[in-house]
């Protein structure tokens, strides 16, 4: 039972770097698409974080507090 609950945790692992290497042969370029996907998920990432520094600054301003103690559900389209 151990045994097949590792061979579950591992097998991902195995298909996925074989996966991983006959992809970076068959792809052309593939330096260029992973600096892309880098610079992608770089952006999206800053994103992210400037948009939580907002919600963290305006947690406690009158918009805020009016949109989560209404009691309609329309007032969230509304803001």
């Amino acid at each position: 039972m151990k045994l097949i609950k590792v061979l579950s945790y591992i097998y991902p692992l195995i298909i996925s770097g074989a996966v991983f290497i006959d992809f970076t042969y068959a792809v052309k370029n593939f330096d260029k698409v992973l600096d892309g996907a880098i610079t992608f998920s770089s952006i999206v990432l800053g994103f992210l974080g400037a948009l939580l520094g907002i919600l963290i600054s305006i947690k406690d301003s009158a918009i805020v507090s009016a949109i989560f103690e209404s009691k309609e559900k329309n007032i969230k389209l509304f803001f």
